[in-house]
């Protein structure tokens, strides 16, 4: 993929990682899993180019190309990280013209691409893919247990180390103290108010209207169904299209929240056959 350097006021810098084709019809932006480089989803790029449809990886802050490392004195929350989106869109339109530009994302990715098309009026529609809510009432009961630990241990634990030791948890990477006490707070409540972003997204969700195409694994052990209609019942107006992709669909026989990037060809057929329910069908073989 093609490196671009974005540079944000506050001294933050990041690698957008893209694949545009002269031929590129469709351009998708893309938000990373938590801790994922945007650079791992080269497969998915290479897929997505053959099929007309350009992307651009995003790299979140504090992740891989980041010039920053989340720790005590370096801390951000959601709301700089819409700031880091709003500044990748911005080059990705320049480059995009007059072709639509969607927002896409995996794991919690797709969660804050489904906030950033509440908040930019200018996007074609959202492609959520492996993603749902946090919120624990959506997950089976006997994951409670382990979930309540992550919501209030994984806050704390990050204020007592100074930041958020994801590779040694096991969860995401290396996170600041402010996004995981922002993913917290929707895993507690189910509901999006991050600190300092002065959007109501419940009510600016609950009247959108644009397509969200939306995909789930069959055995993604991140994301079960009713954690994913949760959070396309936020948006229940929008034009709805979702898949769900079982093991039958990969030859690896395998249909899990990660299995799938090292196999995109089903999750991009299925987005071509989407894209063609919202008039795209340029897009189809």
């Amino acid at each position: 993929m093609d490196k671009h350097r974005i540079a944000l006021a506050d001294g933050h810098e990041f690698t957008l990682h893209s694949d545009c084709r002269p031929s590129a019809r469709v351009f998708l932006y893309w938000l990373p899993a938590l801790g994922v480089p945007g650079r791992k989803y080269q497969r998915l790029a290479d897929t997505l180019a053959d099929a007309g449809i350009a992307l651009f990886a995003h790299e979140w802050r504090g992740t891989d190309s980041s010039n920053w490392r989340a720790s005590r004195r370096r801390d951000w929350r959601y709301r700089h990280l819409f700031e880091d989106i709003d500044a990748g869109l911005a080059f990705t339109r320049g480059l995009a013209g007059d072709r639509p530009v969607w927002i896409a994302g995996h794991s919690l990715g797709s969660q804050l691409a489904l906030l950033q098309l509440a908040r930019d009026p200018s996007l074609a529609g959202a492609l959520l893919v492996a993603g749902g809510s946090p919120f624990w009432r959506t997950f089976p009961a006997r994951k409670w247990p382990s979930l309540m630990l992550a919501m209030f241990g994984f806050p704390a634990l990050a204020r007592v180390v100074g930041h958020y030791p994801g590779q040694r948890v096991g969860f995401a990477g290396r996170e600041s103290i402010g996004v995981m006490s922002d993913w917290a707070r929707s895993a507690i409540s189910g509901r999006y108010r991050p600190r300092g972003v002065p959007i109501d997204f419940e009510t600016k969700l609950s009247n959108e209207t644009r397509p969200i195409l939306s995909i789930h694994l069959q055995h993604d052990e991140y994301v079960p169904k009713p954690s994913l209609q949760f959070l396309l019942d936020k948006a229940a107006k929008a034009q709805h299209a979702r898949t769900d992709l079982t093991t039958a669909d990969f030859e690896s026989g395998k249909a899990t929240h990660f299995s799938w990037m090292r196999e995109p060809g089903p999750v991009v057929s299925q987005v071509q056959g989407m894209l063609a329910q919202t008039g795209q069908s340029a897009l189809l073989p």
